[in-house]
């Protein structure tokens, strides 16, 4: 069985109980705030918009010209709105179709992050916004669940990975494993259309542990937005060098600008 026809599989099975996504309304999302003020700013409750990887549909209600896409089809009854089963991969739509998309905790669960940035830019009118806000930089170490699996189920290997989890957790240590990188790519890499860079994660299609043990791309936003002022675009949400050099949780917010 391929990756995709076992991601499929599990989001199937997952969407059908309710321990995934868990079912609450759309303002009870810890991403509603940060979505609904994307909205009011850009003034989008009248515009065409798209989610990628709209899940249950909870966000189908913040604009009236809506249209979510997801991997699962068993999500479909859930929407009174558009909606299609489809990959990130390969957008069933017409270039320039949409005014803005968002995407919320779906980049890092796409084998191809890469690959689903350039549809979703294809699919976007000159001018149009991106609103990305996917899990950033998640560890190898939650698909295997093991921050919640006991020291008796855990390898050697695992056991002091857990052991040790305090110290990779820590702010300042992830800090020290990423700025260095980031000064070295923000130094190297110069030439436009460049490639998205992320790590290949080992997800786990069997088990649900826990929050992202699905997750099979490890991304970095200081990535994203290279990629982004790479081609041209306006990265609205951190302007500077020095923002997106910083840049943690928040979400990327893009003004897509095409040649």
């Amino acid at each position: 069985m391929n990756t995709t026809s076992a991601e499929k599989r599990f989001y199937n099975v997952a969407y059908g109980g309710d321990r995934y996504a868990k079912l609450r309304p759309g303002n009870k999302h810890f991403g509603a705030a940060l979505l609904q003020e994307f909205v009011d700013k850009f003034d989008l409750v009248g515009k065409r918009c798209l989610e990628v990887g709209s899940g249950r549909g909870v966000f189908q209600d913040v604009v009236e010209d809506y249209t979510g896409l997801d991997l699962s089809e068993v999500v479909a009854p859930g929407y009174h709105k558009p909606f299609f089963c489809g990959s990130a991969e390969e957008l069933p739509f017409n270039q320039d179709e949409f005014d803005a998309i968002w995407s919320i905790t779906v980049l890092e669960h796409i084998p191809d992050p890469h690959k689903a940035l350039c549809e979703m830019r294809r699919v976007l009118k000159n001018g149009g916004l991106l609103f990305l806000m996917p899990a950033w930089n998640c560890r190898p170490w939650i698909c295997e669940g093991i921050p919640v699996r006991p020291y008796s189920s855990l390898s050697l290997r695992q056991k002091w990975i857990k052991l040790t989890l305090p110290i990779r957790e820590c702010m300042y240590m992830r800090a020290l494993m990423t700025l260095p990188g980031r000064l070295w790519r923000s130094i190297t890499t110069w030439k436009a259309d460049i490639q998205l860079r992320f790590r290949k994660l080992d997800a786990d299609y069997e088990t649900f542990w826990m929050a992202d043990s699905d997750a099979c791309s490890s991304i970095d936003a200081f990535d994203v937005i290279q990629w982004c002022q790479s081609r041209g675009d306006l990265v609205l949400s951190h302007p500077s060098w020095r923002s997106a050099f910083l840049s943690r949780s928040s979400p990327v917010i893009v003004k897509i600008q095409k040649q």
